[in-house]
């Protein structure tokens, strides 16, 4: 794509400068050629091997927002599936959807949520209103594929996807859910100093046995089944 001619062995690092087009094409000598997308639709990470290539870094890595991904540090993904020990979210009456968990992967969406509620989620319970900050934490030793968050004032749960086989990106919304800390990713000013950093000592062993049957506006109220 007008870059130049790199020689490189297992290994190599190599620079390109200039302007990106929507798509980058890398043409191998003796090989096939193969391209991957450079316009910022999609995210490029740091960290992420795409094909041959793994992304070292850039003065401006970019989200799928188009945007500097100055304060979307990615907590864990395919590549790192390392699963968080506690996620601190922001919860949000109007929810959003994900840009990097679809409605396959998380059914907690865009749509209106409660302004003032308890939510319960792996065994512990928050009362939340719009703008509130807590801290969740697994059951176990680690979280589920899926975390389930229900509502004890309405007919409302939703679940987001916390095996890392999508990104959780510190910044995303998920539905009701602004993901502001998890590993070693915070927005550090965006988390009050009294939020908990440590496990609660005692968590109750059973999740409710009964689920409310409604869910928010264009929000699937099950989880898939694979």
């Amino acid at each position: 794509d007008g870059f130049g001619d790199f020689d490189v062995s297992d290994g190599d690092t190599f620079v390109l400068n200039g302007h990106f087009g929507a798509e980058t094409t890398f043409e191998i000598e003796d090989s096939d050629s193969c391209m991957f997308h450079t316009s910022c639709s999609v995210p490029l990470v740091a960290g992420d091997q795409i094909g041959p290539f793994l992304i070292l870094g850039s003065d401006e890595i970019c989200s799928s927002g188009g945007e500097e991904e100055d304060s979307e540090c990615v907590i864990c993904d395919e590549s790192n599936k390392v699963r968080p020990e506690f996620l601190t979210v922001r919860y949000h009456a109007d929810g959003a959807n994900s840009k990097y968990q679809n409605e396959n992967k998380a059914s907690c969406r865009s749509g209106s949520y409660p302004n003032q509620s308890t939510i319960t989620a792996e065994g512990q319970t928050f009362d939340v209103s719009d703008g509130e900050i807590f801290s969740l934490y697994p059951r176990g030793d680690r979280f589920d594929a899926e975390t389930d968050f229900t509502w004890s004032d309405s007919n409302t749960e939703c679940y987001i996807h916390t095996s890392c086989s999508v990104p959780l990106v510190v910044g995303d919304r998920i539905g009701p859910f602004e993901i502001l800390a998890g590993n070693d990713c915070e927005i550090s000013s965006e988390i009050p100093s009294q939020t908990p950093s440590a496990a609660p000592s005692m968590m109750p062993s059973e999740k409710p046995s009964t689920q409310p049957s409604g869910s928010p506006s264009g929000s699937p109220s099950g989880s898939p089944s694979g």
